[in-house]
């Protein structure tokens, strides 16, 4: 099948295409972990960057010049989109694991 699309400039925004049989729109972030986000892609970098070297959302927060609440709504984004790629994903034969220690605080817990 061949789709035709119709490129709309947009200078204040990424561009957008329209395909011309069922006239859907969609942008270069369609269907991406930034879709439907103000922020810029370098906001959206050093975030994740900053998610895997484990800063608090906080620092996160201050870092990037965005709101606490962002931030915890780009962590939140991240990860429901890091579990679905994992939930998609299927192992085949066998599998190798090492283990891994977590330091964990039992403060004020009873024991």
């Amino acid at each position: 099948m061949d789709v035709n699309y119709i490129k709309m400039e947009n200078k204040k925004w990424h561009s957008k295409y329209i395909y011309s049989s069922c006239k859907i729109t969609s942008s270069e972030t369609t269907n991406t972990i930034i879709c439907h986000s103000k922020l810029s892609f370098e906001i959206w970098s050093n975030v994740i960057d900053n998610l895997l070297n484990g800063f608090s959302l906080r620092r996160i927060a201050e870092e990037n010049n965005i709101s606490l609440l962002t931030s915890f709504r780009v962590r939140q984004k991240v990860l429901y989109d890091l579990k679905c790629f994992v939930d998609d994903i299927n192992l085949s034969r066998k599998v190798q694991l090492d283990e891994k220690y977590f330091s964990i605080n039992l403060k004020g817990t009873n024991k």
